[in-house]
Protein backbone atom coordinates (compact mmCIF):
# COMPACT_ATOMS: atom_id res chain seq x y z
CA UNK A 1 0.00 0.00 0.00
CA UNK A 2 1.28 3.45 -0.96
CA UNK A 3 1.90 5.56 2.13
CA UNK A 4 0.71 8.68 0.32
CA UNK A 5 -2.70 7.02 -0.19
CA UNK A 6 -3.21 6.40 3.53
CA UNK A 7 -5.94 8.32 5.26
CA UNK A 8 -4.93 10.72 8.00
CA UNK A 9 -6.73 8.58 10.58
CA UNK A 10 -4.74 5.53 9.41
CA UNK A 11 -1.47 7.42 9.74
CA UNK A 12 -2.38 8.57 13.23
CA UNK A 13 -3.38 5.03 14.20
CA UNK A 14 -0.02 3.72 12.93
CA UNK A 15 1.86 6.46 14.79
CA UNK A 16 0.10 5.97 18.11
CA UNK A 17 0.19 2.21 17.62
CA UNK A 18 3.96 2.34 17.23
CA UNK A 19 4.24 4.45 20.38
CA UNK A 20 2.05 1.99 22.29
CA UNK A 21 4.18 -0.94 21.10
CA UNK A 22 7.38 0.85 22.11
CA UNK A 23 6.01 1.66 25.56
CA UNK A 24 4.89 -1.95 25.99
CA UNK A 25 8.31 -3.17 24.82
CA UNK A 26 10.08 -0.90 27.30
CA UNK A 27 7.83 -2.13 30.08
CA UNK A 28 8.45 -5.76 29.13
CA UNK A 29 12.23 -5.25 29.04
CA UNK A 30 12.20 -3.45 32.38
CA UNK A 31 10.08 -6.10 34.08
CA UNK A 32 12.09 -8.96 32.57
CA UNK A 33 15.46 -7.53 33.53
CA UNK A 34 14.24 -6.38 36.95
CA UNK A 35 13.18 -9.92 37.78
CA UNK A 36 16.84 -10.97 37.62
CA UNK A 37 17.78 -8.19 40.03
CA UNK A 38 14.95 -9.16 42.36
CA UNK A 39 16.06 -12.79 42.22
CA UNK A 40 19.58 -11.82 43.32
CA UNK A 41 18.30 -9.65 46.15
CA UNK A 42 15.96 -12.41 47.28
CA UNK A 43 18.89 -14.82 47.26
CA UNK A 44 20.96 -12.46 49.40
CA UNK A 45 18.22 -11.41 51.83
CA UNK A 46 16.27 -14.65 52.23
CA UNK A 47 18.83 -17.37 51.58
CA UNK A 48 22.47 -16.40 52.05
CA UNK A 49 22.11 -13.83 54.84
CA UNK A 50 20.08 -16.14 57.12
CA UNK A 51 22.69 -18.87 56.60
CA UNK A 52 25.53 -16.53 57.56
CA UNK A 53 23.59 -15.29 60.59
CA UNK A 54 22.88 -18.88 61.63
CA UNK A 55 26.56 -19.82 61.31
CA UNK A 56 27.60 -16.88 63.46
CA UNK A 57 24.99 -17.90 66.03
CA UNK A 58 26.44 -21.41 66.01
CA UNK A 59 29.87 -19.89 66.59
CA UNK A 60 28.42 -17.84 69.44
CA UNK A 61 26.83 -20.91 71.04
CA UNK A 62 30.05 -22.86 70.60
CA UNK A 63 31.90 -20.14 72.49
CA UNK A 64 29.27 -20.44 75.25
CA UNK A 65 30.04 -24.17 75.44
CA UNK A 66 33.78 -23.44 75.59
CA UNK A 67 33.37 -20.97 78.44
CA UNK A 68 31.00 -23.24 80.31
CA UNK A 69 33.39 -26.23 80.12
CA UNK A 70 36.19 -24.05 81.41
CA UNK A 71 33.98 -22.82 84.27
CA UNK A 72 33.05 -26.39 85.19
CA UNK A 73 36.74 -27.04 85.90
CA UNK A 74 37.17 -23.83 87.85
CA UNK A 75 34.10 -24.06 90.11
CA UNK A 76 33.76 -26.58 92.93
CA UNK A 77 30.14 -26.21 94.00
CA UNK A 78 27.84 -28.88 92.47
CA UNK A 79 25.15 -26.25 91.92
CA UNK A 80 27.52 -24.15 89.87
CA UNK A 81 28.60 -27.19 87.88
CA UNK A 82 24.95 -27.98 87.12
CA UNK A 83 24.35 -24.39 86.11
CA UNK A 84 27.17 -24.51 83.59
CA UNK A 85 25.99 -27.90 82.36
CA UNK A 86 22.55 -26.39 81.74
CA UNK A 87 24.14 -23.62 79.69
CA UNK A 88 25.94 -26.24 77.63
CA UNK A 89 22.72 -28.19 77.08
CA UNK A 90 20.89 -25.06 75.91
CA UNK A 91 23.75 -24.02 73.61
CA UNK A 92 24.01 -27.52 72.13
CA UNK A 93 20.28 -27.54 71.39
CA UNK A 94 20.58 -24.22 69.59
CA UNK A 95 23.52 -25.56 67.58
CA UNK A 96 21.64 -28.76 66.68
CA UNK A 97 18.56 -26.84 65.51
CA UNK A 98 20.64 -24.52 63.36
CA UNK A 99 22.73 -27.35 61.93
CA UNK A 100 19.58 -29.22 60.93
CA UNK A 101 18.27 -26.08 59.24
CA UNK A 102 21.55 -25.60 57.38
CA UNK A 103 21.54 -29.21 56.18
CA UNK A 104 18.10 -28.62 54.67
CA UNK A 105 18.89 -25.19 53.17
CA UNK A 106 22.39 -25.58 51.73
CA UNK A 107 22.04 -26.80 48.14
CA UNK A 108 25.31 -25.97 46.38
CA UNK A 109 27.96 -28.65 45.96
CA UNK A 110 30.64 -26.50 47.57
CA UNK A 111 28.32 -25.69 50.46
CA UNK A 112 27.44 -29.34 51.03
CA UNK A 113 31.10 -30.37 50.94
CA UNK A 114 32.05 -27.69 53.46
CA UNK A 115 29.06 -28.55 55.64
CA UNK A 116 30.09 -32.21 55.57
CA UNK A 117 33.50 -31.28 56.98
CA UNK A 118 31.81 -29.11 59.59
CA UNK A 119 29.51 -31.93 60.71
CA UNK A 120 32.46 -34.31 60.83
CA UNK A 121 34.41 -31.90 63.04
CA UNK A 122 31.34 -31.40 65.20
CA UNK A 123 30.96 -35.14 65.69
CA UNK A 124 34.55 -35.41 66.90
CA UNK A 125 34.09 -32.48 69.28
CA UNK A 126 30.79 -33.78 70.65
CA UNK A 127 32.43 -37.11 71.45
CA UNK A 128 35.12 -35.36 73.49
CA UNK A 129 32.54 -33.07 75.08
CA UNK A 130 30.45 -36.04 76.21
CA UNK A 131 33.52 -37.56 77.89
CA UNK A 132 34.25 -34.26 79.58
CA UNK A 133 30.71 -33.89 80.89
CA UNK A 134 30.87 -37.38 82.36
CA UNK A 135 34.14 -36.56 84.15
CA UNK A 136 32.78 -33.22 85.36
CA UNK A 137 29.60 -34.82 86.65
CA UNK A 138 31.68 -37.38 88.52
CA UNK A 139 33.78 -34.62 90.06
CA UNK A 140 36.96 -35.84 88.37
CA UNK A 141 38.39 -32.38 87.73
CA UNK A 142 41.95 -33.46 87.03
CA UNK A 143 41.00 -35.88 84.28
CA UNK A 144 38.47 -33.37 82.97
CA UNK A 145 41.10 -30.62 82.86
CA UNK A 146 43.55 -32.90 81.05
CA UNK A 147 40.90 -33.78 78.50
CA UNK A 148 39.88 -30.14 78.14
CA UNK A 149 43.46 -29.05 77.44
CA UNK A 150 44.29 -32.07 75.29
CA UNK A 151 42.07 -34.00 72.88
CA UNK A 152 39.03 -31.82 73.48
CA UNK A 153 40.96 -28.67 72.68
CA UNK A 154 42.25 -30.20 69.44
CA UNK A 155 38.72 -31.26 68.46
CA UNK A 156 37.42 -27.81 69.38
CA UNK A 157 39.99 -26.08 67.19
CA UNK A 158 39.09 -28.36 64.27
CA UNK A 159 35.40 -27.53 64.88
CA UNK A 160 36.08 -23.78 64.87
CA UNK A 161 38.25 -24.09 61.74
CA UNK A 162 35.52 -25.96 59.85
CA UNK A 163 32.95 -23.44 61.07
CA UNK A 164 35.10 -20.53 59.90
CA UNK A 165 35.49 -22.17 56.49
CA UNK A 166 31.73 -22.53 56.13
CA UNK A 167 31.21 -18.90 57.18
CA UNK A 168 33.82 -17.73 54.68
CA UNK A 169 32.18 -19.76 51.91
CA UNK A 170 28.76 -18.30 52.61
CA UNK A 171 30.24 -14.80 52.83
CA UNK A 172 31.85 -15.30 49.42
CA UNK A 173 28.58 -16.56 47.95
CA UNK A 174 26.77 -13.55 49.37
CA UNK A 175 29.40 -11.18 47.96
CA UNK A 176 29.14 -12.88 44.56
CA UNK A 177 25.35 -12.57 44.60
CA UNK A 178 25.64 -8.89 45.54
CA UNK A 179 28.08 -8.36 42.66
CA UNK A 180 25.70 -10.11 40.26
CA UNK A 181 22.84 -7.94 41.52
CA UNK A 182 24.89 -4.79 40.92
CA UNK A 183 25.79 -6.02 37.42
CA UNK A 184 22.12 -6.81 36.74
CA UNK A 185 21.12 -3.31 37.85
CA UNK A 186 23.75 -1.78 35.57
CA UNK A 187 22.49 -3.95 32.69
CA UNK A 188 18.91 -2.87 33.34
CA UNK A 189 19.99 0.78 33.24
CA UNK A 190 21.85 0.26 29.97
CA UNK A 191 19.01 -1.64 28.30
CA UNK A 192 16.38 0.81 29.56
CA UNK A 193 18.39 3.82 28.41
CA UNK A 194 18.94 2.25 24.98
CA UNK A 195 15.24 1.39 24.69
CA UNK A 196 14.23 4.93 25.69
CA UNK A 197 16.60 6.52 23.17
CA UNK A 198 15.46 4.15 20.41
CA UNK A 199 11.82 4.86 21.28
CA UNK A 200 12.41 8.61 21.18
CA UNK A 201 14.14 8.31 17.80
CA UNK A 202 11.29 6.25 16.35
CA UNK A 203 8.71 8.61 17.88
CA UNK A 204 10.43 11.66 16.36
CA UNK A 205 10.68 10.01 12.93
CA UNK A 206 7.05 8.91 13.05
CA UNK A 207 5.95 12.40 14.13
CA UNK A 208 7.95 14.06 11.33
CA UNK A 209 6.54 11.62 8.78
CA UNK A 210 2.94 12.18 9.88
CA UNK A 211 3.35 15.97 10.12
CA UNK A 212 5.03 16.20 6.75
CA UNK A 213 2.56 13.88 5.03
CA UNK A 214 -0.34 16.00 6.29
CA UNK A 215 0.96 19.56 6.25
CA UNK A 216 2.78 19.42 2.88
CA UNK A 217 -0.39 18.73 0.82
CA UNK A 218 -2.36 21.21 2.94
CA UNK A 219 0.24 23.93 2.35
CA UNK A 220 0.09 23.12 -1.36
CA UNK A 221 -3.69 23.36 -1.29
CA UNK A 222 -3.50 26.74 0.46
CA UNK A 223 -1.03 28.05 -2.16
CA UNK A 224 -3.24 26.84 -5.01
CA UNK A 225 -6.34 28.41 -3.43
CA UNK A 226 -4.54 31.74 -3.06
CA UNK A 227 -3.39 31.60 -6.70
CA UNK A 228 -6.93 30.90 -7.89
CA UNK A 229 -8.28 33.68 -5.67
CA UNK A 230 -5.84 36.12 -7.28
CA UNK A 231 -6.95 35.02 -10.76
CA UNK A 232 -3.97 32.78 -11.58
CA UNK A 233 -5.23 29.54 -13.10
CA UNK A 234 -1.90 28.47 -14.54
CA UNK A 235 -0.52 26.64 -11.48
CA UNK A 236 0.46 23.09 -12.37
CA UNK A 237 0.18 20.33 -9.72
CA UNK A 238 -0.52 16.62 -9.34
CA UNK A 239 -3.35 15.09 -7.30
CA UNK A 240 -2.85 11.33 -7.41
CA UNK A 241 -3.11 10.50 -3.70
CA UNK A 242 -6.26 8.87 -2.34
CA UNK A 243 -5.89 10.38 1.13
CA UNK A 244 -8.01 13.23 2.43
CA UNK A 245 -5.42 15.79 1.40
CA UNK A 246 -5.08 14.09 -1.99
CA UNK A 247 -8.84 14.29 -2.48
CA UNK A 248 -8.68 17.97 -1.53
CA UNK A 249 -5.99 18.60 -4.18
CA UNK A 250 -8.02 16.61 -6.71
CA UNK A 251 -11.05 18.76 -5.96
CA UNK A 252 -8.98 21.92 -6.38
CA UNK A 253 -7.65 20.58 -9.70
CA UNK A 254 -11.20 19.91 -10.88
CA UNK A 255 -12.22 23.39 -9.74
CA UNK A 256 -9.26 24.89 -11.61
CA UNK A 257 -10.15 22.95 -14.75
CA UNK A 258 -13.79 24.08 -14.60
CA UNK A 259 -12.74 27.67 -13.97
CA UNK A 260 -10.44 27.51 -17.00
CA UNK A 261 -13.34 26.21 -19.08
CA UNK A 262 -15.63 28.94 -17.76
CA UNK A 263 -13.04 31.61 -18.48
CA UNK A 264 -12.47 30.18 -21.96
CA UNK A 265 -16.21 30.14 -22.62
CA UNK A 266 -16.62 33.72 -21.40
CA UNK A 267 -13.62 34.79 -23.47
CA UNK A 268 -15.05 33.09 -26.58
CA UNK A 269 -18.42 34.75 -25.92
CA UNK A 270 -16.74 38.11 -25.49
CA UNK A 271 -14.86 37.63 -28.75
CA UNK A 272 -18.12 36.72 -30.54
CA UNK A 273 -19.85 39.78 -29.17
CA UNK A 274 -16.94 41.95 -30.17
CA UNK A 275 -16.94 40.50 -33.71
CA UNK A 276 -20.71 40.94 -34.05
CA UNK A 277 -20.48 44.52 -32.80
CA UNK A 278 -17.77 45.28 -35.33
CA UNK A 279 -19.82 43.81 -38.15
CA UNK A 280 -22.88 45.81 -37.10
CA UNK A 281 -20.83 48.98 -36.93
CA UNK A 282 -19.38 48.26 -40.35
CA UNK A 283 -22.88 47.65 -41.75
CA UNK A 284 -24.07 50.92 -40.29
CA UNK A 285 -21.24 52.75 -42.05
CA UNK A 286 -22.15 51.02 -45.31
Amino acid sequence: MNFSDMKISTRLIIGFGMMTMLIALMGFITVTKSSGVDERFQQVSKDLTPKVVSLYEIQKSLNVVARATRNMILVSEPAEVQKEAARITEARKDISDRMNKLEADIKSDAGKASLGKLLEARTGYVAQLSKFLELAAAGNHDAGKALLMGDMRTAQQAYFTALDSQIKLQDNLMAAAATEAAAAISHVKTVTTTAVLASLAVAVLMALWIIRSITAPLNQAVAISRAVASGDLSTQFEANSKSETGLLLATLKDMQSHLIQVVSTVRDGSDSVATASAEIAHADLD
